[in-house]
């Protein structure tokens, strides 16, 4: 998996409070929940998915969506494709997209938090300016 992937799924993991550090199996890793169903994902430590885990634009990048920190979460790759096959190809405007957009971003303002103290991640990614 790209490395540019694995930093920002660990910095969703990061500013997203479902997500804490745990042990599974003897090793260190990040669980938390998809931002659609709550299906529990794990993540290692290098941001590489233990789990069916992607990375979900909140407004699809074909919309204008950015990859800035507000507008990414972790999701079930099933999540994700489901919701990509279904609203991804509607126009812009259309109530359907919006509605569900709007309902993902409320649910990411929801879990936003401040990355925790010793998760050494690094400096994000350029683009991740301002994440409110």
């Amino acid at each position: 998996m790209n490395r540019n992937l694995r930093t920002r799924l660990l910095w969703v993991a990061a500013t997203d409070s479902t997500f804490e550090r745990m042990e599974q199996g003897g090793r260190a890793v990040l669980s938390g929940r998809c931002i659609h169903c709550r299906r529990r994902h794990v993540l290692s430590p290098d941001g590489e998915p233990l789990s069916p885990a992607s990375l979900e634009h909140i407004m699809p990048r074909n919309h204008g969506g950015t990859n800035e920190a507000a507008n990414l979460a972790i999701a079930c790759k099933s999540c994700n494709a489901a919701k990509g096959r279904r609203l991804d190809c509607r126009r812009k405007g259309d109530p359907d997209l919006e509605r569900v957009v709007e309902q993902l971003t409320a649910r990411r303002a929801d879990r936003w938090r401040e990355p925790p103290e010793g998760w050494l991640l690094g400096d994000p990614p350029p683009e991740w300016n301002d994440p409110s």
